[in-house]
């Protein structure tokens, strides 16, 4: 098991809460008279305590505040159950968790006696330890994680604090626990990955997928000796340079075209988008993809810096000895000049790209295993895009999804890899284990 005690923040992470919180802070504001409270701003009151709330936005003085704290506390006893939902898929993933020999609990900035009550009502509760929660509202995540792990003798360091918040993901790291943010709640992502835990998860699948199933697989993925490359999306980020070649030949042709929706024609071989962005045909396909591809081989395939921590990443395998191939639907020669600014072109043992007949990811992935005589248990195919990871599918290889690209998450969900990778640093985790 990679960790041995889980602990779940609540709002955020375990359920949705926002709705009763909401009731709750409006029945308080109108007791103590209070207007304009942010209550469209979700992340400003769920996650840190009511009365840094009170105190830092709404400028009252402690005592104001803790009757503010006691009075929201009553309401939301009333409203919780009738405004608050549990995540999809929470109370299986909890209640496996536990089955599998976790130790799992519950470590909340909402008053301990409402968060012990909604987990005896929807449930969860049966599945977690124990439960800690504020006892006067003045208590910081930081200080509630420190009095359950001293509590409950637990190690820190195999400890993972799990949340949606800062102050979450903060807690855990003052306290030397691990730590894991989720972005399915009420953080936005720039907070998350600000805090640099070890692992952030899209969704509760994904969090599932990281805490039950990606200690197996993460040792199958850091072990396989063939990883294959996409370049655009993947290993650098060739929008500004693409985008720049089709704004090119679409004004020598005369043709309106809106970058908006070039986008998810990132990866694809420029055809396609002839054909089916621009609804071109024949002769004016072709002629577009000439003027793009001389225009992008001269300046745009300049325009594409890798990603941020990319370069580092591919050296490390390299130096671990694995074997690492490009696979691209950009045409060899153009693949090879963009990888030869950054200084990674030595990392590789092959370059496959496109060529007149073998455009398509599948053909071309089919191309790079039998050329290089590569056998497809042993490799994993790491793409942004469907594409990629559907033909990795097809020819039988290991797949990560990289969303820090140009796909989406359904999208990469919806092609089943074997991991999801947030960012970079979460691709080096997946590779070098």
């Amino acid at each position: 098991m990679r960790y041995q005690t889980l602990v779940f923040d609540l709002d955020g992470t375990i359920m949705k809460t926002d709705e009763g919180v909401v009731l709750a802070l409006q029945y308080a504001a109108n007791r103590l008279g209070l207007q304009g409270l942010p209550y469209d701003r979700p992340e400003l009151f769920i996650g840190p305590s009511n009365i840094w709330f009170c105190t830092e936005h709404l400028g009252l003085d402690m005592e104001r505040a803790i009757a503010f704290d006691h009075l929201m506390v009553e309401e939301y006893g009333r409203v919780s159950e009738a405004h608050s939902q549990v995540f999809d898929g929470m109370i299986e993933l909890l209640r496996d968790a536990s089955a599998a020999g976790y130790r799992c609990f519950v470590c909340t900035a909402k008053n301990e006696a409402a968060a012990i009550h909604l987990g005896e009502v929807f449930g969860f509760g049966a599945h977690v330890e124990a439960t800690v929660g504020s006892i006067d509202g003045t208590e910081e995540k930081v200080d509630l994680l420190r009095r359950l792990i001293e509590s409950y003798g637990l190690d820190p360091t195999q400890t993972a604090m799990i949340g949606d918040r800062y102050t979450d993901l903060d807690g855990g790291r003052q306290n030397g626990t691990r730590t894991v943010g989720v972005l399915y709640g009420y953080g936005p992502r720039e907070e998350i990955e600000s805090c640099r835990p070890d692992a952030i998860a899209a969704d509760v699948a994904g969090l599932r997928a990281h805490l039950l199933h990606a200690d197996d697989g993460a040792r199958s993925l850091a072990s396989i000796p063939n990883v294959l490359f996409d370049l655009d999306g993947t290993i650098v980020a060739s929008a500004p340079g693409i985008q720049a070649g089709i704004r090119h030949a679409a004004g020598i042709m005369g043709i309106e075209v809106s970058l908006e929706d070039t986008r998810r024609y990132i990866g694809p071989p420029m055809e396609r988008f002839a054909r089916e962005g621009l609804g071109l045909k024949g002769e004016d396909a072709e002629r577009f993809v000439k003027i793009f591809r001389a225009y992008y081989a001269e300046r745009g395939v300049l325009e594409c810096p890798p990603y941020p921590g990319m370069v580092a990443l591919l050296h490390a395998l390299h130096d671990a000895g694995r074997k690492i191939f490009l696979c691209t639907s950009k045409p060899q020669p153009m693949a090879v000049r963009a990888l030869e600014p950054i200084g990674v072109l030595d990392c590789f043992d092959g370059v496959v790209g496109a060529v007149e007949g073998r455009r398509e990811k599948a053909a071309l992935l089919a191309y790079a295993l039998e050329s290089c005589r590569i056998d497809p248990n042993e490799a994993v195919m790491i793409g942004d895009r469907d594409l990629d990871l559907l033909a990795a599918k097809a020819c039988g290889t290991h797949a990560i999804g990289a969303l820090y690209g140009y796909g989406d998450l359904e999208e990469l969900q919806a092609a089943q890899p074997d991991a999801i990778a947030e960012s970079v640093a979460d691709l080096a985790r997946l590779l070098l284990g």
